[in-house]
């Protein structure tokens, strides 16, 4: 976004589902439409593109969990698999000056009569950073931890728990959505007397790297694992500003091999979306040790069933078993396994 002593100017277009027509009688989908957009309008000072936001509520409408709800509502980018599923989206067009927004709404109007356009409107001029750090001050995980921005690393500690410091940045996790405070809560039970210390740990899709700087925090030697690069360099910065960064390992995939993430793990989480969480079951299941605890969350009631029995068979194929507990927030559950090796039962 531009500095704030920039307008920034804005108008909606919505977007159909469908192939939409361009005045020269072509179709182009929706995501082609934005490329165009991207494409036409970036030398009228195209800031930025905002698809639109999907909540629980949405999935009565047919919106599939690929479509994933926003995580964590206002701080971290929503997945954007649900928009070919969802109906008519405004989108929002931001512009540094209100007179390249002008340009490229009326090129739009021209090229794509069909479309929807609203706007365009300033933007109240303002501090935005001020209005973000006013807004998220930090959440409680009692009794283990305690979630802060940096900004607030000084102040005294109000309650129980381990201090965590999290800035937010590109990587989904500081704590305020529910699935990350469930995947902490069962992170501090095992944590309790000593109980991760000198343990491995995989966090499994890890964002910003909370969940592996608490097992580090408590402790453990902790492997984090996202694809997103930007959100690798969030979890590295988050910690070094926990001083566990000689505890704590970032990359984008699963290594095998000398260094690599083999295992055997002491506990493994996941806090990510059932697709993911299914399409990577056996890896997961794989890299746990025998009398491990397994963690898995980011998902809503549907969910429940199908990923708890497909992970209750993965164990059983690894010659595992052990005590699935179940935990929940709001509209969002966590699952759990203590194994055992089925032989020493």
């Amino acid at each position: 976004m531009a500095s704030p002593s920039v307008p920034l100017f804005t108008f909606q277009v919505t977007l159909p589902p469908s192939a939409t027509r361009v005045s020269d009688g072509r179709e182009l989908s929706r995501d082609e439409i934005l490329a165009w957009i991207w494409e036409r309008c970036a030398s009228s000072g195209l800031e930025g593109v905002h698809e639109g936001s999907v909540f629980e509520g949405d999935f009565g409408a047919g919106v599939e969990p690929w479509g994933a709800p926003v995580l964590e509502a206002g701080l971290a980018d929503p997945f954007r698999d649900w928009v070919g599923q969802a109906a008519n989206v405004a989108t929002e067009l931001y512009f540094r000056g209100e007179a390249g927004a002008r340009d490229c709404a009326a090129l739009l109007a021209r090229e794509f009569p069909g479309l929807v356009l609203t706007g365009p409107k300033i933007l109240q001029d303002q501090d935005w950073n001020a209005v973000w750090k006013a807004s998220f001050t930090g959440i409680d995980v009692p009794p283990h931890f305690q979630v802060v921005p940096p900004w607030r690393a000084e102040e005294p500690l109000k309650g129980e728990g381990l201090r965590l410091v999290i800035n937010p940045g590109a990587g989904f996790g500081t704590g305020t959505h529910e699935t990350t405070r469930l995947c902490l809560s069962l992170i501090g039970d095992a944590g309790r007397a000593g109980g991760l210390q000198g343990k491995r740990v995989l966090d499994f899709g890890s964002g910003s790297g909370i969940l592996a700087i608490g097992a580090a925090a408590l402790g453990a030697r902790a492997d984090a694992v996202e694809i997103d690069s930007m959100a690798n360099d969030n979890a590295r910065e988050n910690a070094r500003l926990n001083g566990v960064e000689g505890s704590m390992r970032v990359g984008e995939s699963l290594l095998k091999g000398p260094g690599g993430h083999d295992g055997p793990y002491d506990l493994v989480v996941a806090n990510i979306l059932r697709p993911v969480l299914l399409e990577f079951r056996e890896a997961l299941v794989a890299r746990l040790r025998p009398a491990g605890t397994l963690v898995l969350s980011g998902l809503i009631e549907p969910d429940v069933e199908s990923v708890a029995r497909a992970f209750a068979e993965a164990l059983r194929a690894r010659g595992l078993s052990g005590t699935e507990e179940r935990r929940s927030e709001g509209d969002w559950f966590a699952l759990s396994w203590k194994t055992t090796s089925e032989g020493k039962r």
